[in-house]
């Protein structure tokens, strides 16, 4: 590699270490929110790196014009030299600032020598910080006001005693990772995060001290290779600040992505370098292998580079984050766990187990209810554990059915987004599972209410009239299991929907929400479940619910429609040859509200009576509750028998809901 290759590769670092840090402060400012935990010391440090970037990007120029790829006039150079200064100054006066925070979050052991830093730092913060910050406005003051002397004065101090910016970042640095790196108590004997601080300070240290050997003896040398090395060292050290000081979630996807196009960048330099050194002396024949062998490079550099990023990605995933396998197969195992467990316990045991694996969690249980089954490492309480660091509903959020609370993981990482995906997409399951399952009254932890208890009107009552068939909710739960192992974000919104779908039906048919409803509400559960049919049945099925204006706050059983939409799919459209389509409306009929369900069907099978008692239920039970809860005023009416299908009405007394 000749100078000119290695000066443009320096250029090509400066621009990717600038994108770094301002996506990285862009993300921040984004996820971050000032009022939580530590907000505002994170929104610091997002504002230190957007001056990173912009010091980066005043660096390029600078280089820019030292190795002769551009021609700056002398009074530029001196005010671009005057403003590295203001930002650099910025920048060290906002991490020091950073440093004299640092006990109140992580506390050592008083004897050592990081303790000891901090803790002098944290003891005269009220000094340190606004002489830090003095710094700044002084050297913006003396840039504003004597831009020329100011570029001499560094110039003459650059030529006297060295590059002493240099000195002073990487001085900065080297404190600041020996303090910080490793961030939290007990990291001191993980793999990775010490090593990363091991590597870093080597790097830093001897970089300074081939700085300080050769910035006389190889001035180029110092000026155009370990400058800008040291600068560049800011990436990882904000990055590695980011993941074990402040331990954004989010980190895992930006480093992965980083490494990624890091490599990309990489692999293009390689091909730009190859592409230019391949020439075949000859005429034709040379100027045609030539040719031939960019050619290859090119395609071989565009092959090669979404292949090696995503290898060094999983790499990352494997070696950075302790991720032993791809999540989306511990889905499936998780789904596994789902139809095999026999009862409620052993599905909140093998669950737990399941979770604690997948995510090295110290501590998983899950609260059903008023109750917590299945702990690792806990039994059974009804209180929320001291140590939970994530808690997550099961299911739906507004009425979730229980709670996932985990501790402190294995080795001592946050949840990053990948983990909490997985455990989003683990707490749905297990919530529309635990749902089902209490319905069925299957299970040791959480009793299952009286199926009939007394109404409002005091009466008893028997409703929901049919509830949902757990052969059918098994098939959905399997097809969001299987939805959610697709790679990529389709998969993934596919799995939420289901579950969506399932969660609102689940919690509509719950005993406790009461025995009546609004129609508002009927038909929004009718188009829930008329959404997972279309979904089971690839979207061949239309549907189409209509309501009157007005009607919204009829008073309806809850779960009524449930046997009307199940008899016509199961009856009217069976078998049918052309597209099968099923339109629910709700009107006014005089003082009476109408309810249809109409299929475009063959008609009722010959021999069946829709009105028969069938066994598990049917239209028979619906028709026996409405009589049971509203006398004769309530009725059923069907029009079988014809061309265009079959209607089934439900008639009820106008009556506004009072919840």
């Amino acid at each position: 590699m000749d100078r000119a290759d290695l000066q443009l590769g320096f250029l090509l670092a400066y621009v990717l270490a600038a994108a770094v840090h301002f996506v990285l402060a862009g993300t921040i400012l984004r996820r971050v929110d000032p009022r939580a935990d530590r907000g505002a010391e994170a929104r610091l440090f997002a504002w230190s790196n957007l001056l990173l970037g912009l010091w980066h990007l005043l660096q390029f120029s600078e280089y820019a014009n030292l190795v002769g790829m551009a021609a700056l006039r002398s009074g530029f150079l001196r005010a671009l030299l005057g403003l590295q200064l203001v930002v650099g100054l910025g920048v060290l006066a906002i991490f020091l600032h950073l440093l004299s925070t640092f006990e109140r979050t992580f506390r050592r052991r008083p004897t050592s020598l990081r303790a000891a830093l901090t803790g002098h730092l944290h003891r005269h913060a009220r000094v340190y910080v606004p002489f830090f910050y003095a710094l700044v406005v002084l050297g913006g003051l003396l840039y504003l006001t004597d831009v020329e002397g100011t570029g001499h004065l560094l110039d003459r101090l650059r030529q006297t005693i060295g590059p002493t910016s240099a000195y002073l970042f990487g001085f900065v640095l080297l404190l600041i990772v020996f303090v910080l790196f490793p961030a939290r108590p007990g990291q001191e004997h993980l793999v990775v995060p010490a090593l990363a601080r091991a590597a870093l300070l080597a790097s830093l240290a001897v970089t300074l001290l081939l700085v300080a050997l050769w910035h006389r003896s190889h001035p180029s040398r110092t000026a155009e290779v370990l400058l800008p090395w040291l600068h560049l060292q800011s990436v990882p050290f904000a990055v590695f600040l980011a993941l074990v000081r402040y331990e954004f979630p989010f980190m895992d996807r930006f480093v992965r992505e980083t490494l990624r196009v890091t490599v990309w960048a990489g692999v293009a330099g390689a091909g730009y370098w190859l592409f230019h050194r391949v020439h075949f002396d000859g005429a034709d024949g040379g100027r045609f292998a030539t040719s031939l062998v960019r050619l290859g490079v090119l395609l071989g550099a565009i092959g090669l580079a979404p292949f090696l990023g995503e290898r060094v990605a999983r790499f990352s995933d494997r070696v950075l984050f302790g991720r032993g396998e791809d999540l989306e197969t511990a889905v499936r195992r998780f789904s596994r766990r789902l139809a095999a467990a026999p009862d409620l316990g052993s599905l909140l045991e093998a669950a737990s187990a399941d979770i604690a694996q997948a995510v090295h969690a110290k501590d998983v249980r899950i609260q059903v209810g008023g109750g917590v089954g299945g702990g690792v490492g806990g039994g059974v309480g009804a209180e929320k554990p001291a140590s939970a660091r994530l808690c997550l509903p099961l299911g739906s959020a507004e009425a979730p059915p229980g709670f996932l609370l985990l501790g402190e993981r294995r080795n001592l990482y946050p949840y990053f987004d990948e983990e909490c995906r997985y455990l989003r997409v683990v707490a749905s399951l297990l919530g529309a599972a635990v749902t089902s399952l209490r319905r069925a009254g299957s299970g040791p932890v959480m009793p299952v209410p009286d199926p009939s208890p007394v109404d409002g009107r005091g009466g008893r009552r028997v409703f929901p009239p049919q509830g949902l068939d757990p052969r059918w909710t098994a098939e959905v739960l399997g097809a969001a299991v299987k939805a959610a192992g697709v790679p990529g974000e389709g998969g993934a919104e596919l799995s939420s929907r289901l579950l969506r779908h399932l969660q609102r039906l689940t919690g509509h048919l719950d005993p406790d929400q009461g025995a009546w409803t609004t129609l508002g509400s009927e038909l929004g559960f009718a188009r829930d479940w008329l959404a997972l049919e279309r979904l089971r049945r690839r979207n061949a099925l239309d549907v189409d619910v209509r309501v009157e204006r007005g009607l919204e706050d009829q008073e309806i059983p809850r779960g009524s429609l449930l046997p009307l939409l199940r008899n016509a799919l199961e009856h009217g459209l069976r078998g049918l040859a052309r597209r099968p389509r099923l339109e629910v409306r709700a009107r006014a009929r005089d003082q009476d509200v109408c309810v249809e369900v109409v299929d475009n069907g063959g008609g009722w099978p010959s021999g069946l009576d829709p009105m028969a008692p069938p066994e598990g239920g049917g239209l028979h039970r619906l028709l026996a509750c409405l009589r049971e809860m509203e006398g004769n005023r309530a009725c059923l009416e069907l029009d079988p028998g014809t061309v265009e299908g079959v209607c089934i009405r439900c008639i009820l007394p106008r009556r506004v809901h009072r919840g």
